[in-house]
């Protein structure tokens, strides 16, 4: 071959192989670039499962939350009822209970609240409630709606303020929840 047609087929030879190594390189890029797509794909695919799982762990953590709520506040639906608590004492002493009532005295101390609560409103019908103030977050006021969930302690005395003695229910709170103020109408 002469020197010139060499010339020209190392020239092709070279162009041929620049396009052969760009072409390579291409692929390679683009087969990187997929590997990469597909890895960002996996690493998305396994966070999704994580966070489904996360999600479903939530979820049973919640429905465990409410069963365990559900199952704390049934063993206060024992049916007693003012009546019984105010007729015989002893017999519910130590027994859990809840009830309802407005809220007619409030004496506050550091380490305990006592509350008069007349149960459904009904001022002849009154429970001496006792809790420690430092579980609840707010303060329970007079005229408040309130659900108590405790434990009777059997009757507690006082002295009214015309010197008359009254024995009523006592019960230490577990538990109070409070709607705020009760509706003026409330056990009327």
């Amino acid at each position: 071959m002469s020197s010139s047609k060499q010339a020209i087929a190392d020239s092709i030879s070279a162009s041929s192989s620049v396009a052969e190594s760009k072409s390579v390189s291409a692929s390679v890029s683009k087969a990187e670039s997929t590997s990469i797509s597909e890895s960002e794909s996996l690493d998305a695919y396994w966070s999704s499962l994580s966070s489904a799982s996360d999600s479903e762990s939530v979820v049973a953590s919640s429905k465990a939350a409410a069963a365990s709520a559900k199952a704390e506040a049934n063993k206060y639906n024992t049916g007693i009822t003012y009546d019984q608590l105010a007729r015989d004492p002893d017999t519910y002493m130590g027994k859990l209970l809840h009830l309802t009532g407005k809220v007619i005295q409030v004496v506050e101390g550091d380490t305990e609240t006592d509350l008069r609560v007349a149960i459904d409103g009904d001022y002849n019908n009154v429970v001496l409630v006792v809790y420690d103030p430092t579980t609840r977050s707010t303060r329970i006021l007079e005229d408040d709606k309130v659900t108590f969930y405790g434990l009777s302690l059997g009757t507690q005395s006082y002295t009214s303020t015309l010197g008359g003695k009254i024995t009523v229910p006592l019960v230490q709170a577990d538990k109070i929840d409070d709607s705020g103020t009760a509706p003026s109408n409330y056990g009327y």
